[in-house]
């Protein structure tokens, strides 16, 4: 696998209760520019959004972390060089974690998912992320509702907007990947050294 900097490979990863179709825009807009795109899915994430909420596959509530982030260093291991990775939210952990594994390049790119090292427990996380890890849950698939969705993730739309981005994009989701995120197999080694990572946070969505 080249290790040149000069990739025109990029690997983009979806975060939580997304799948690659999250991804489409940014694909169009990048081969356009001349790159090789791939957005590869996580375990039991492959599919039309619609179809996956309609039939829910039970497998699907035991992906841990750990197991996203071999499948994804296993499709990244078949490409012809290393890429550069541009991942969301849980994306954007997986993309720290394979960056610290060398199978993405310097120019790599993310959007934060919290870690536990930051972790904050006021009112507005719990409401946003309880449903999902809630211990009482045991391994059930969580399909979310539009209004969770318009609060934890299009704050600034309005419901009908919503609406639209939900039956697009919105797939069930194994409440372990978020619950593992916090466990070893996501645990990153911060003095270790590693290739530099452009990081982009925002606060409102618009």
């Amino acid at each position: 696998m080249s290790a040149s900097t000069n990739s025109k490979t990029i690997v983009f990863i979806h975060g939580l209760f997304m799948n690659p179709a999250s991804w489409d825009t940014w694909i169009k807009y990048f081969e356009e520019k001349g790159y090789k795109c791939y957005a590869p899915a996580y375990p039991f994430h492959e599919g039309e959004p619609s179809e996956l909420r309609t039939s829910i596959n039970p497998n699907l509530g035991m992906v841990t972390f750990g197991q996203v982030i071999s499948s994804l260093s296993e499709f990244i291991d078949k490409l012809p060089e290393r890429p550069i990775l541009i991942g969301h939210s849980m994306g954007g952990l997986a993309v720290q974690k394979l960056i610290e594994m060398k199978k993405g390049l310097p120019e790599s790119a993310l959007t934060l998912h919290r870690r536990k090292e930051f972790l904050v427990l006021n009112g507005v996380f719990l409401r946003a992320n309880l449903p999902t890890i809630n211990p009482l849950k045991g391994n059930s698939v969580y399909l979310p509702g539009i209004k969770w969705f318009n609060y934890a993730f299009c704050n600034t739309m309005s419901m009908e907007q919503t609406e639209i981005e939900f039956n697009k994009f919105v797939v069930p989701e194994s409440r372990n990947i978020a619950r593992s995120s916090t466990k070893m197999k996501a645990k990153l080694i911060l003095k270790k050294p590693h290739d530099p990572l452009l990081i982009i946070a925002g606060e409102k969505i618009t």
